[in-house]
């Protein structure tokens, strides 16, 4: 009654004669006043799964809360809100003193126990279950089992079985609320695509509309399999394939699928309306104060004239950013209008410039091994920079050639309120060691067993290390060691220790020694960089009793001492299975006279290489290189070893033939010669990028007696198809199979085992 007396005294206070009528309110609410009706317990009946307390807290009233119909009705649809339950129902008891008792009446949902698939023929249970939405303890609804049939039938009508049909049966609940659901799958016959009829391709043609869709009809080299979400894709394709040509206004009114009454074959109906085509007229540019509008007409690929392709379109606008961003203006924006003129497009580019960026922060993400001094020594950009499109693609692409990434990413952040960006390379990086074992035989090597391990980034700083062991007939110790940033200079140094004992077809060839390396980056030649070693050995040479004479001659043991010189420039845009670019090695080699030893020669080699992006993913390779070895006096001093012996894989490798079997005619077959020339090309595309790659080769090469016998003419030749694997902690791997055209007796296929890259 307090409340109450404190509403009277203001009202009197107030000087207003409204006391009756408030003392009448006043007891029709006493009893409010007097005390609200509570809830005093609550119950809770049906549960199975879900504790009591559980179901109390999610329907939000305790016991002692105030009695409040709308609350109770909130707490419904919180229990409901779960999809736990298919029912929920509350039942209200009235007790002494005018409170409440509570029952929540549940009726659970069941949950999901186990789910099978009958009737799946075609497709295996696990390639069913591999996308399922479907779980053990899943609460089971109309709506999952549902998703679930969809999702099935899908996958049916991706594999081309589009008359697949699903229901499913669930059995009765166990004690614990659980059951099973089994889809029964009627698969029906799979379909394929047996023809693609296009109707209004009147400008372009049937054949050249039809030719730009994946949906293809089922011929012996063409499944002819029909794919929904291919066929989609046809739609856009078609109409990009009209745009491109002019056909600005060309739509796809409408698609059709049939099938014939056997229900498997499919014909596929598309219909188009081409509109006219349009070509190209004049282009103005509006807003360009840092370019003068020649220097922008030029990146246009658009001719007054042209027929209007929209695809050069695109390149032309993504050009003139291109132009804007060289120069650090990556905020430039470039609105393009077209305005038709009958059938002729007038362009115009609407151009706000804004101000140059500058690199204010250079970031690195993504390196766990690789140290950080080791990524940034490599980029040709650094904080405080004008922002340069090409400084950024020649950073990645000085990365990639490290070989210790699988791709490099760029992203930039403005600064607010400043000109600059901040500019991050975020790094994907490979397995860089290599670790293998194992048995193997070849012809060149004979049987041989080995242990390699190698690590091309020891440290993290690019330091690269190999110790390979090799026994049986091919007997081998090698350690080698190179620090590629000596003093932290671009100066690399290394050395390396050998121990060979090889088996040859006709004489025995041991060497032991070692050798020390020298190279260093010209930075006024890029791409290039020059390289010196030094290397000493002892080498016997122990002839077989059928050996020839030449071999014969040869016997013996000598020391070798030698240097080399080598320059290269290596522009090309990745390490493994480069696309474009070129690498050009020049190299020199003396032995004997002051460096002393008892073996003398000169050797002279030159290697270009060449990459040529194609369509798709495929990319061409060339490669030549050609060598001559002579004596320092005279031609006889040429040692067995560094005379050129071609055929099989390799760095003298000249596939469709034996491993050495390509000699100087005239020459036993253990007796190189003193010249040779090899012509290499290979047509590569991705089967697995960047793990595993196809190809197609063709090789020609031959060896001579000295400079003056080379004939390009007279080349033998090999063509085949190979393979080519990228395998974690093994390196690179590869097969070849090559047919000789021009062996002895006759052409023939050839096989080749590969470790290692050619190209």
């Amino acid at each position: 009654m307090r409340i109450c007396g404190d509403v009277i005294l203001k009202i009197i206070a107030g000087g207003k004669s409204f006391l009756l009528p408030l003392l009448f309110v006043m007891h029709l609410l006493a009893p409010a006043f007097a005390g609200a009706q509570t809830v005093q317990s609550i119950d809770v009946r049906g549960a199975t799964r879900i504790k009591a307390a559980s179901i109390v807290k999610t329907f939000g009233i305790q016991p002692g809360d105030r009695y409040s119909a709308d609350e109770i009705a909130e707490g419904i649809r919180n229990l409901y809100a779960t999809r736990q339950f298919r029912t929920v129902a509350i039942e209200r008891r009235a007790l002494d003193g005018g409170d409440f008792a509570l029952t929540i009446e549940i009726d659970e949902r069941p949950v999901l126990g186990d789910f099978s698939y009958q009737g799946n023929d075609k497709l295996k249970k696990d390639d069913l279950k591999e996308e399922t939405i479907l779980r053990r303890g899943l609460v089971l609804s109309e709506r999952s089992l549902f998703r679930e049939k969809v999702r099935i039938q899908n996958l049916y009508k991706e594999k081309g079985y589009r008359s697949a049909t699903i229901e499913w049966e669930l059995t009765e609940p166990d004690t614990a609320g659980r059951q099973s659901v089994v889809y029964l799958i009627d698969e029906g016959n799979k379909v394929k695509v047996k023809r693609v009829v296009v109707r209004g391709a009147d400008k372009l043609g049937e054949g050249e509309v039809r030719g730009e869709m994946k949906t293809k009809p089922d011929n012996w080299y063409r499944s002819g399999d029909f794919k929904e979400e291919e066929f989609e894709e046809d739609k856009t394709r078609i109409e990009r394939l009209y745009a491109k040509n002019g056909y600005l206004d060309a739509r796809v009114d409408s698609t059709s699928v049939v099938a014939a009454k056997n229900g498997k074959d499919l014909t596929v109906s598309v219909y188009v309306t081409e509109g006219d085509q349009y070509r190209m007229g004049g282009v103005k540019f509006e807003g360009n104060e840092q370019f003068e509008t020649d220097v922008l007409r030029r990146t246009m690929r658009l001719r007054p004239g042209d027929v209007f392709d929209q695809e050069k379109y695109e390149f032309s606008i993504g050009e003139l950013y291109g132009v804007y961003s060289e120069e650090g203006y990556i905020f430039t924006n470039i609105i393009p209008e077209r305005t038709p003129k009958g059938q002729v497009i007038d362009l115009a580019f609407y151009i706000t410039e804004g101000d140059p960026a500058r690199i204010d922060r250079v970031n690195i993400a993504g390196n766990n091994k690789t140290k950080e001094r080791t990524i940034r020594r490599e980029l040709v950009v650094a904080p405080g920079d004008l922002f340069k499109r090409s400084r950024i693609i020649r950073s990645q692409r000085e990365l990639m050639q490290l070989g210790f990434f699988q791709d490099i990413r760029f992203d930039y952040q403005p600064v607010r309120g400043t000109d600059r960006i901040d500019i991050t390379f975020d790094v994907v990086e490979r397995t860089t060691g290599e670790a293998s074992m194992g048995a193997g035989f070849s012809s060149l090597n004979g049987a041989t067993g080995f242990l390699r391990l190698s690590q091309g980034n020891l440290f993290g700083g690019g330091e690269r290390v190999n110790l390979t062991w090799e026994f049986g007939d091919f007997q081998q110790i090698e350690l080698s060691y190179t620090e590629p940033w000596l003093f932290d200079t671009p100066t690399s140094a290394g050395f390396d220790i050998t121990s060979v004992r090889r088996n040859w077809d006709s004489y025995v060839e041991k060497r032991k020694g070692g050798g020390v390396r020298l190279g260093r980056r010209l930075p006024w030649l890029d791409y290039s960089r020059v390289d010196a070693a030094y290397r000493i050995e002892e080498r016997t040479i122990d002839p077989d009793e059928d050996a020839s004479e030449s071999v014969q001659n040869a016997a013996g043991t000598r020391t070798l001492s030698s240097t080399r010189l080598s320059f290269t420039r290596n522009s090309t845009d990745r390490l493994f299975h480069p696309t474009s670019g070129s690498v050009n090695i020049l190299v020199g080699e003396w032995a004997g006279g002051i460096l002393a030893g008892s073996t003398d020669y000169q050797q002279y080699e030159v290697e270009t290489r060449w990459y040529y992006p194609s369509f798709w993913k495929f990319f061409l390779g060339l490669r030549a290189r050609i060598g001559v070895v002579d004596g320092l006096d005279k031609p006889s001093t040429v040692p067995l070893y560094k005379r050129y012996r071609l055929g099989g894989t390799g760095v003298w490798g000249l596939r469709g033939y034996d491993d050495r079997a390509v000699v100087p005619d005239g020459n036993s077959f253990d007796f190189g010669g003193r010249s040779m020339l090899i012509l290499s090309a290979e047509y590569k595309f991705p089967i697995a990028d960047p793990s595993i790659f196809g190809l197609f080769f063709f090789d020609a090469g031959n060896t001579w007696n000295s400079f003056e016998e080379i004939r390009p003419n007279g080349l033998k030749r090999g063509a085949g198809f190979g393979v080519r694997f990228q395998i974690p902690m093994l390196g690179q791997m590869g097969f070849d199979m090559g047919y000789g055209l021009d062996r002895d007796g006759g052409g023939g296929w050839e096989p080749h085992f590969q470790l290692g890259s050619l190209f």
